[in-house]
């Protein structure tokens, strides 16, 4: 197991199970970027051209914010990088 794959209307869900999470990453598609990061959740829909990349993060309370930067600027180049493919990226 480890990566689900479900296809609803406009998005293609493919989600990360991590309990059956051995030995497998989350590839975001080779059609919208080429990329070495791995997120915990990938949204895409080829016909509107827009992708959705969701983080998870569990961070004590005095942590969130810096947590959240963190988060924000490890993804911001990815989202650079799909919005210069065409694509609508949110992060």
């Amino acid at each position: 197991m480890g990566i689900s794959r479900y296809y609803h209307g406009y998005f293609s869900f493919s989600i990360r199970i991590v309990s059956n999470y051995i030995g497998k990453a989350l590839v975001i598609p080779a059609h919208i970027v080429i990329t070495t990061l791995r997120p915990d959740i990938v949204l895409w829909s080829n016909k509107s051209k827009s992708v959705m990349v969701v983080e998870l993060t569990v961070p004590w309370e005095t942590n969130m914010e810096w947590a959240f930067e963190r988060k924000l600027a490890r993804y911001g180049e990815l989202k650079d990088q799909c919005e210069d493919r065409g694509w609508w990226c949110s992060v």
